[in-house]
């Protein structure tokens, strides 16, 4: 049509089913949106009812630009076109031809708005107070999360015990006023806060963030969670954060340089790095045991075996070989001692159910912490559990140490 002066037409994929495109007047600027169901190649204009616009589209002296904005499926090009129309509310807006903000499919967040109110609470828009305890243990909750974490929880209530009860440090619990499902106060983010915090021995209140009924009475509750979710979204960098084998392995670095295990500049060290005293503790006693035992190895000139490297990795290849016997009805596979899995022991005999009735599982051990747990606690687990369900399994243990010939040297 020669009044179509300008066209932009994104590139469309391989195939849709529907498109959403735009008329632009460039005389004055006004704008008609819509979607079609086909081809952007078939013979189809419009399906404006304006009058205006079908005189404007209908001119040949007119000046339009067209515009193909977005592919897909019909359902959600519906979608598309009513959240642009919506936006600028197309339906009364002097500056486009559309009589109304288009028929959405599906209910969707208005993601646009919900990072608008995020941000206002990052900013502190609204007041943080303290509140009672309990008052927020018994409030209902908006349940974001696919399950709570118990360690999460743990090391709330710890780090409150270590300051005695205070909750300055907490970020404070959100709350939408009024929006129960009885008209009552609802918690949309904040639950692990609370739940740990009800575990301390000492807190009696923790730091609120109350959002007033008008800020949210048109948001739907998708778009509550959505917040809920935007409030504990994931960082740009992501960084895990220091855990206690980290803090051990930390702990036996300084021991090299003759630092005593329990000195207080590891107590330190520790705190600063984020830990509990109850989390001290246990890293400070989990590397005394490892240096008790790497002390008694070493004077009688032994080194600990890595066997995720070679030439080790090569042996325990070759250990698991030799019990993988079908003449013996036996197969064989393997695990470090801190992740067995007993659920592919299980698909190890089915998998050859037809050659074999015993497994043996070659165990391996990552640190000598490990070694010891495998044997108070890991091994009789999983000996009970074989026991149980009259499996025939044997654990076969790699060794730990070997001649350090160098020292013998």
């Amino acid at each position: 049509m020669s009044n179509i002066v300008e066209q932009e037409i994104a590139t469309p994929p391989a195939s849709y089913e529907a498109y959403l495109y735009q008329y632009i007047n460039l005389d004055d600027g006004k704008i008609y949106v819509g979607i079609h169901k086909g081809s952007v190649d078939d013979s189809y204009n419009h399906s404006s009812t304006n009058e205006e616009f079908a005189k404007v589209f209908a001119n040949s002296k007119s000046k339009l630009k067209f515009e193909v904005l977005e592919y897909g499926d019909y359902t959600a090009m519906q979608n598309a076109e009513h959240r642009i129309l919506k936006k600028i509310n197309a339906r009364t807006n002097p500056m486009y031809y559309n009589l109304s903000n288009g028929f959405p499919q599906f209910a969707e967040p208005d993601i646009e708005n919900c990072v608008f109110i995020n941000q206002q609470i990052d900013d502190n828009v609204f007041s943080v107070v303290k509140e009672e305890l309990q008052l927020h243990v018994e409030m209902p909750a908006l349940q974001v999360r696919f399950q709570n974490d118990p360690e999460l929880q743990k090391n709330i209530k710890q780090k409150i015990d270590d300051l005695r009860g205070c909750t300055d440090g907490c970020n404070p619990v959100l709350v939408w006023e009024g929006r129960g499902e009885n008209g009552e106060d609802l918690r949309g983010d904040g639950n692990h806060t609370v739940l740990g915090a009800a575990q301390s021995k000492h807190a009696v209140d923790i730091p609120v963030m109350r959002i007033p009924y008008a800020v949210h009475c048109e948001l739907t509750d998708e778009e509550l969670r959505f917040i809920g979710n935007l409030r504990n979204k994931a960082p740009e960098i992501i960084k895990r954060a220091i855990s206690k084998s980290d803090g051990i392995k930390y702990v036996l670095d300084m021991a090299k340089v003759k630092v005593p295990y329990n000195s207080q500049s590891n107590v330190t060290a520790l705190k600063e790095f984020g830990f509990t005293k109850a989390q001290v503790q246990t890293i400070l006693s989990e590397a005394r045991q490892i240096l008790e035992t790497q002390a008694a190895h070493v004077s009688a000139g032994r080194i600990f075996v890595n066997y995720k490297a070679k030439p080790h990795s090569t042996v325990l290849d070759a250990k698991v070989a030799s019990y993988n016997r079908p003449d013996l009805k036996q197969c064989s596979t393997y695990f470090s001692s801190s992740a067995v899995r007993f659920e592919r022991v299980l698909a190890t005999l089915y998998a050859q159910k037809d050659t074999c009735t015993k497994c043996v599982v070659v165990i391996h051990h990552p640190t000598v912490a490990a070694g010891k747990t495998w044997k108070t606690h890991g091994q009789p687990y999983f000996l009970n559990l074989c026991a149980y369900f009259n499996l025939d399994v044997e654990f076969v243990e790699m060794d730990m140490w070997m001649d350090d010939i160098s020292a013998k040297k």
